[in-house]
């Protein structure tokens, strides 16, 4: 479909500033039910279906809003902070405001709108799958935190009531999760699509129960895209940095985080106990690759091969 109206929005917790391209001003609205309303009336003689819309994802606060928007019939893009930053900087911008941020964002749906992904919410299973891992992975920090205090001389050296606060606070903390964890399992059992997808994924030598779960909560996208794809998401592709006649070494870098986190502990696993994980790893250490290099290449296979695996998944559930 062919757009006419192009939005740029940026977003704070309280308030949301809204560009139109080719009008004059920026306007701004709490970020509110109220100032949902005031904002579509701002934008009464627009054609939502054929609205394009830009929004900067803003930890969270921009989701009601994401909501409103597409139950409005816009199309919306959520940009990652990144993208959206290096826009705005190519723009030669040296001002920073959130309505400068605005107008520079519907600049961007402006001339990028024909390769941006309009945004689409998970399902309900998916969505409380994401919120139980979110919450796992919050709880799991907090316990290496309290670990880490136990461990330290000051905190051995005091009262014992200080000792006894650390040990009930990693009880409860742990129970928490394990809470959690029997929550995730239900919902596993009680979901057909989310029941294949973890047994599909779990496989994959060096993927357990846990790491399919934090495959499916964190790079859901698994299974729709192509293999270069999965391991620049994941953060474990390398990238070229040449410039002139000089050719650097690749290396890897962004990705999601949690997602490469899990997959190093998988080549971990693969590296000792899958035959042929483990000679792909050591072949290229006999090359004389460096070790960490040899564990990324191994990271990257693993994923390669859990999107692969989900994409025949895909094909037999559309037979």
């Amino acid at each position: 479909m062919q757009m006419i109206h192009f939005l740029g929005v940026d977003v704070s917790q309280d308030w949301f500033d809204v560009a139109i391209f080719g009008s004059a001003k920026p306007a701004q609205f709490q970020n509110s039910e109220a100032g949902f309303d005031a904002f579509a009336q701002h934008c009464v003689d627009l054609d939502w279906s054929k609205c394009f819309v830009v929004v900067e994802a803003t930890g969270g606060y921009e989701t009601r809003l994401l909501r409103y928007l597409i139950a409005q019939g816009a199309h919306v893009h959520r940009a990652t902070p990144l993208h959206a930053k290096h826009f705005i900087r190519s723009l030669g911008l040296k001002a920073k405001t959130d309505k400068i941020d605005a107008l520079a964002l519907a600049r961007y749906a402006v001339e990028r709108h024909a390769e941006l992904p309009v945004f689409v919410f998970p399902d309900e299973e998916q969505s409380a799958f994401n919120d139980l891992m979110m919450r796992r992975g919050d709880l799991v920090a907090f316990a290496a935190a309290e670990k880490a205090r136990a461990s330290q001389p000051r905190y051995k050296d005091a009262a014992s009531s200080v000792m006894q606060s650390i040990e009930a606070m990693l009880g409860f903390i742990e129970a928490q999760i394990a809470a959690i964890e029997a929550e995730l399992d239900a919902l596993v059992e009680a979901s057909p699509t989310l029941s294949r997808r973890i047994e599909t994924l779990r496989t994959v030598k060096g993927v357990g129960r846990l790491s399919a779960y934090a495959l499916q909560a964190f790079m859901p996208e698994l299974g729709t895209l192509t293999r270069r794809t999965a391991a620049s998401l994941a953060g474990c592709a390398p990238h070229p940095r040449d410039s002139g006649i000089k050719n650097r070494k690749r290396s890897v870098f962004g990705g999601r985080g949690t997602v490469k986190r899990m997959l190093f502990l998988a080549a971990m696993t693969a590296r000792r106990y899958e035959p042929a994980l483990k000679a792909f790893f050591e072949k290229l250490v006999a090359t004389g690759k460096p070790k960490m290099v040899a564990l990324t290449a191994l990271m990257r296979k693993i994923i390669v091969i859990a999107n692969a695996r989900l994409k025949e998944l895909n094909l037999q559930s559309s037979w």
